[in-house]
């Protein structure tokens, strides 16, 4: 039952009585006591005089026609409410002859109206340029009384939702507060003696900035990096030694998989089998090469270069790299003579593939990849996997879906709730074993509405299409004659007009009965998309429709615009 606030909002043309109004009768106010001073006398309107200023009628109407109710209510309806008063326990209610509030003894009967919550699958709106929705692009909504809730606004959100309107950047792109900005390798250099910075290096996945234009210690190195905005990233960190080494060329001895052993998973100056030959000395410009001057840096530096590595069995320095000799060496920490060349790196995601139909990555569209000269691991193609990974390009089917081996293919659409005035949309139809969709959104052609259910989403379905005429029968209740295997010979295997259809057993009387399963009332028709019935006028072709006003079976043309439903 509803309370007196709500049974307010169902007043018109009556300020003192409407929602908010001056009387002050309220439930979420705590304003129930009849003996309190509420000024009673402002809880109605004399609806004579009000129809005397709204129709310039001076006599004294007998029927007020509703005028005081938004469903039209007149003045011999007086609805009660849950709202419990301290006169004996009665309950408020309001009378639509003078849109009054006042009391109803609880010793009689009263009239009343039931309140419920209205729910509906809203589309979302305002998703930006070069974004994708995250997960759904329709969220369920529930009016509260004054408004839909949620709201059907996108936001950005990198955590998926069902239940509001999010969204993400597409692979490459990164949000910038207002917009989905380009932020794709494909826009960066490739890393060189000539490129620009940042750069990138695909052969190990990295980004590298600009040399900072001072050398420092190792300490500032960090804060550096860490601090640094160049291109758009800010995400920068000075790199592990078997990043820097990465930027090695040219000396086989200490490129990445050189005979070097100092990496990352390899530190201690004695342990790695450090040695001068193999991770120095062999490639100096003026010795090993005989002479000949050789660039070692992919970028062309000369001199010391840091890394954030530190010897494991002398903490007090870190590797580094020096680019005049191809020269792994460690560096001191804290000396001054110590001072080095810094620049920053930056791993960077690359996007994840082959995300099949009716599916959603689990929980990443894009990885860190980690390469070396053969490879880059891990994959960026998609698997299924239902456990969630930020490290492996993973995917996971929709709710309702489950995966084949192959693809996601709708596990169980028992699941969906039985079809009736009342269901969320899609619906399961249990007798005839067909889901189905929302009423399409507008009157629309044959055509368009062919098209819309082609490309329509909804509830994370895909494989929508309009109904057959015995399909679209299904949904006919109430009248034998046009039920499926009624009098009417229409059906999906006989579709002449000629032969199959007699008017009188192809329908019932109109308005004595609610004839469809979706609805509570008649409604127009819903057009099917079995074969044409031939040319019923010249220059007209038309399809079997169903006008669910009389459960009428009948023609309608292809060249008007009509009701349509979607079905799978």
């Amino acid at each position: 039952m509803p309370t007196i606030d709500e049974l307010r909002t169902l007043i018109q043309n009556c300020p003192d009585t409407e929602p908010y109004g001056f009387c002050k009768i309220s439930d979420d106010a705590g304003t129930l006591s009849y003996y309190d001073d509420l000024d009673m006398w402002r809880c109605d309107c004399y609806w004579k005089d009000e129809w005397t200023q709204q129709t310039g009628k001076d006599e004294f109407a007998n029927d007020n026609g509703g005028y005081y109710s938004k469903i039209g209510d007149d003045q011999n309806v007086a609805l009660c409410s849950s709202s419990v008063s301290d006169y004996g326990g009665d309950l408020w209610g309001v009378g639509f002859g003078l849109a009054n509030i006042g009391i109803t003894s609880l010793k009689e009967g009263a009239t009343i109206r039931c309140v419920g919550s209205y729910s509906r699958q809203k589309q979302c709106e305002g998703l930006p340029e070069n974004a994708s929705w995250n997960v759904f692009s329709s969220i369920p909504q529930t009016w509260n009384g004054s408004s839909w809730q949620p709201g059907d606004a996108a936001s950005y959100n990198e955590k998926p939702s069902d239940t509001e309107c999010r969204f993400i950047c597409n692979p490459g792109y990164k949000w910038d507060g207002s917009k989905c900005a380009l932020h794709d390798l494909k826009e960066i250099s490739e890393c060189s003696h000539e490129s620009p910075t940042p750069c990138y290096d695909s052969a190990s996945g990295l980004v590298w900035s600009t040399k900072a234009p001072y050398e420092m210690l190792h300490y500032d190195a960090v804060d550096y990096c860490d601090n640094l905005v160049e291109g758009g990233y800010s995400d920068w960190h000075l790199p592990t030694i078997s990043e820097l080494r990465t930027l090695i060329q040219n000396c086989r001895w200490t490129v990445t998989g050189g005979d070097c052993r100092i990496t990352d998973d390899c530190l201690s100056s004695t342990a790695c089998e450090y040695s001068y030959s193999q991770c120095g000395n062999d490639c100096n410009s003026t010795g090993g090469n005989g002479g000949i001057y050789v660039i070692y840096s992919r970028f062309g530096d000369e001199g010391d270069f840091l890394s954030s590595s530190k010897v494991a069995d002398y903490p007090d320095d870190v590797w580094g790299v020096n680019f005049d000799k191809a020269q792994i060496r460690a560096f001191g920490t804290d000396e001054v003579y110590h001072k080095a060349s810094v620049r920053c790196v930056k791993k960077v995601n690359v996007p994840c593939t082959g995300l099949p139909e009716n599916a959603v990555w689990n929980s990443v569209s894009s990885i860190l990849q980690t390469c070396d000269e053969t490879s880059c691991q891990p994959s960026t193609a998609g698997v299924y996997n239902e456990t969630p990974s930020k490290t492996e390009c993973r995917f996971k089917c929709y709710p309702g879906y489950m995966w084949n081996d192959s693809k996601c293919t709708l596990k169980n659409p028992e699941a969906l709730s039985e079809c009736s005035p009342e269901s969320p949309l899609p619906c399961r139809d249990s007798s005839s074993g067909l889901v189905w969709s929302a009423n399409l959104p507008e009157l629309m052609s044959f055509e368009e509405a062919f098209d819309y259910c082609d490309n329509l989403v909804e509830g994370v379905i895909s494989d929508w299409r309009l109904p057959t005429i015995g399909e679209l029968r299904t949904l006919i209740v109430n009248c034998p004659a046009s039920e499926p295997g009624g009098e009417c010979g229409v059906t999906d295997d006989c579709l002449s007009r000629d032969e199959c259809w007699i008017l009188r057993n192809c329908k019932c009387r109109s308005g004595e009965a609610a004839y469809s399963k979706f609805y509570s009332k008649s409604v127009s028709e819903a057009i099917s998309s079995a074969s044409k019935t031939g040319k019923i006028e010249s220059g007209f072709e038309n399809v079997w429709c169903i006008d669910f006003k009389d459960a009428r079976i009948t023609s309608c043309s292809l060249e008007y615009e009509q009701n349509f439903r979607c079905v799978r």
